[in-house]
């Protein structure tokens, strides 16, 4: 899958208590050596470690209890080929808001670990449709594949073996290796030369609306139910409540169900979530 994916060769083998992944470059005879293994908890280190006068040395990947995802793990790989988490870039600020009160204690000196101590939210989204966005990928979005890309310079080599004198490719897409453009979403094209919508648009809910009349029913439509009457797998909605100058906002539900699963020994509402968020910060229900 990262082969497919990320434009890198990749192979496997296996010992007596661990896989050795070997990561190469899209030209050239470097490679990266994973060890990966049962450990504690899922972790890896960011980007390879060089001995002078030497190939890298082996990395080592931590897949243990509650990990053995496809997204876990292609996360993971990202740390080593280089990848930050998205928390930590500097222009954070201006699309999330860090929960302090809601993350590990001894997690906060890290402060782009924002891993929650009882299930609540870390991040909240300064825009909150997207909200439902954070922590709910289980494949490489679109630009995680071009960073890699343009990190390893996959898509120079691409350019040079398709015969090409530069990249055609506009919007965030790139040439890949059948000599065509990849390209984003929110996009169309053989040069991905046409925007048809954001790089989120396929991604949002679409059950949202943005209410500004009193007495306003809203709920889950039929469509997004399953036949236990909750809201399918990797679905949420987005209702923004606007109230005219010198109005309050009251909100009355009549039938509410979340599912719940044990989080610690105690029953959280960590799938299944109400999360209303007001000006001066997030109440989670």
């Amino acid at each position: 899958m990262l082969k497919e994916n990320m434009g890198i060769p990749m192979s496997f083998s296996l010992n007596k208590d661990s896989v050795v992944a070997q990561l190469g470059w899209c030209e050239g005879n470097d490679r990266i050596y994973v060890r990966i293994f049962y450990g504690k908890g899922c972790n890896a280190q960011v980007g390879r470690t060089v001995v002078a006068g030497s190939r890298s040395v082996p990395v080592f990947l931590s897949l243990g209890y509650g990990c053995n995802t496809v997204g876990t793990a292609i996360h993971e790989f990202g740390h080593i080929l280089g990848l930050l988490h998205q928390q930590m870039r500097t222009d954070r600020d201006e699309y999330i808001q860090i929960m302090w009160n809601n993350v590990v204690k001894y997690l906060k000196v890290n402060f782009q670990k924002a891993f929650s101590k009882d299930g609540s939210i870390t991040m909240r989204t300064q825009d909150p449709k997207y909200q439902g966005l954070l922590g709910r990928s289980h494949a490489l979005s679109h630009r995680d594949k071009l960073i890699v890309n343009r990190m390893y310079r996959c898509i120079d080599y691409w350019i040079r073996e398709c015969d090409l004198k530069y990249d055609p490719c506009l919007n965030e897409g790139y040439i890949g290796a059948e000599c065509q453009c990849i390209c984003p979403p929110g996009t169309q094209g053989h040069r991905c030369e046409t925007v048809t919508g954001t790089y989120y648009s396929d991604a949002l809910p679409k059950c949202s609306r943005i209410i500004t009349k009193n007495g306003t029913m809203f709920g889950v439509t039929r469509d997004l139910q399953d036949d236990k009457g909750f809201l399918k797998t990797r679905t949420w909605c987005v209702y923004q409540i606007i109230a005219p100058l010198g109005y309050y906002i009251s909100v009355e539900f009549t039938d509410f169900r979340l599912d719940e699963i044990s989080f610690n020994g105690q029953q959280k509402c960590v799938i299944s979530f109400l999360l209303i968020m007001m000006d001066n910060g997030p109440d989670a229900m």
